[in-house]
């Protein structure tokens, strides 16, 4: 078993709503689907759990996968981002809705899917993110747990203008990105074949507004354990720009 993309993506950046749907044709069943949310609130923090996933044939996605990570900015407005997934995905065309407690946003949603997933599908390592105040986003080192991951890293910044990622020779593949709203964000992933090593993500954003940052892995059902073999890890600093 390995992962693969299956290239059914979609992106929906959206004013202040309390819903923002966007939809997927022909999925496979037993995939694994990713949601990457930015989000911004004018008045307090959001607090972790506001934002719930489901879609119109699997249902709640908590019911089968849920939270990756969610982080917030601090400062007198919040930035924040998290990324949800649905493992073992029954198949077909699917509208995948977030929602959201509150309806003062700016949100960015994006939805990618992967073969290669079941429902043994696992977090390999504990997902790590930061917050900051400056142009160089960054969601801080992981150490996946399993050879053979996924990587899916998601960003949100309170900024408007160019977005890269810093490529470092590590091919770090854009999924998709928002740089035409004040609050952007950027979806990117990455297949590792063999030991993954210390891992991170890092951004270069035109202003040093407030940002939150994640990344996670993700082990198919069997994945082999670090150590069991594979290319010796190594610090990756990964990206596209």
């Amino acid at each position: 078993m390995a992962w693969s993309d299956t290239g059914r993506k979609a992106f929906n950046p959206q004013g202040s709503n309390q819903t923002n749907a966007v939809a997927l044709a022909g999925t496979a069943a037993g995939s694994l689907i990713v949601g990457g949310v930015s989000f911004w609130n004018a008045t307090t923090p959001a607090p972790d759990g506001d934002i719930s996933v489901s879609d119109s044939v699997n249902g709640a996605w908590a019911s089968g996968g849920g939270e990756a990570f969610y982080k917030i900015a601090g400062g007198g407005a919040h930035q924040a981002c998290a990324l949800f997934y649905l493992k073992n995905n029954a198949g077909g065309a699917l509208t995948i809705t977030f929602t959201s407690a509150a309806a003062n946003y700016d949100w960015d949603v994006f939805v990618h899917e992967f073969a290669g997933s079941g429902a043994g599908t696992v977090l390999s390592g504990t997902p790590v993110t930061a917050t900051g105040t400056n142009t160089t986003p960054d969601t801080g080192n992981l150490v996946p747990t399993h050879q053979n991951v996924l990587l899916v890293a998601m960003l949100g910044v309170n900024s408007s203008g160019a977005l890269t990622e810093n490529r470092l020779g590590e091919g770090f593949t854009l999924s998709n990105e928002d740089e035409a709203t004040m609050q952007m964000g950027s979806l990117v992933y990455k297949i590792i074949s063999g030991n993954p090593g210390t891992v991170k993500e890092t951004w270069t954003s035109a202003s040093g507004s407030d940002w939150a940052a994640g990344i996670a892995a993700f082990a198919y059902p069997g994945a082999p354990a670090v150590g069991g073999g594979g290319s010796p890890g190594k610090l990756m600093s990964l990206g596209i720009g």
